[in-house]
């Protein structure tokens, strides 16, 4: 486990546990980049510059921002960051790394009324398997276990007002495409700071997968 200082002093941050999406190579992931040659970034980036194109009503993530929530805690105080590190290192410790596909586009909650786009992923199971442990080892430390089904995905745009009918073209062209695959060798714990720009995102951990690392 690797542990990072946050940027400003704060009595809580808000934060999440979360699996970084490799769109930059020189960017640092706990998703290899080496292992994500086969990650169609261009494809992806360009998409993402699309959706930046269709003006307020849709806001699009950042490149070094796309990520899978796995985890959302909401505030945490400086005790329960450190509890979460202490509850998901060994965890994330006894998980293997596994590959994700990204396939096709959808919305939530309904093609009408979107307020999300995101990337569907296949082969799940590994990451299912992963969220259900770390569901179980941190309600055993007091955090609140999350009710609704996890339905992992990868949010690459929020919907804010009525978007123009590019948006519906958009959906159409990339329902089925395929982004292509990328290695998950860790995960992360995420502080995410609201700007008027959008959220902010800065490592406050990270979690390699198949590792008995607990200490730099």
């Amino acid at each position: 486990m690797r542990r990072r200082s946050p940027a400003r002093h704060a009595d809580s941050v808000r934060a999440f546990l979360a699996i970084r999406v490799p769109l930059q190579p020189s960017a640092r992931s706990t998703s290899d980049a080496a292992a994500a040659g086969h990650l169609r970034r261009d494809l992806l980036t360009r998409l993402l510059d699309e959706f930046a194109s269709l003006g307020s009503a849709v806001r699009a993530v950042s490149t070094d921002g796309v990520h899978l929530t796995l985890k959302f805690f909401g505030d945490l105080n400086a005790n329960q960051i450190q509890s979460v590190c202490d509850v998901t290192a060994p965890v994330a410790a006894k998980a293997a790394p596994f590959i994700f596909q990204m396939h096709g586009l959808g919305v939530f909650p309904n093609e009408r009324r979107p307020s999300v786009i995101w990337a569907g992923l296949v082969n799940v199971e590994a990451c299912v398997a992963l969220v259900e442990e770390l569901e179980l080892a941190l309600s055993d430390a007091g955090f609140p276990i999350e009710t609704r089904p996890f339905e992992p995905h990868v949010t690459l745009a929020r919907v804010k007002a009525r978007p123009p009918d590019r948006l519906a073209e958009l959906l159409s062209g990339f329902a089925n495409e395929d982004f292509g695959s990328f290695r998950v060798d860790g995960i992360e714990l995420i502080a995410s700071e609201l700007t008027p720009r959008g959220p902010v995102y800065s490592t406050l951990a990270e979690f390699p997968l198949g590792s008995r690392m607990t200490h730099l």
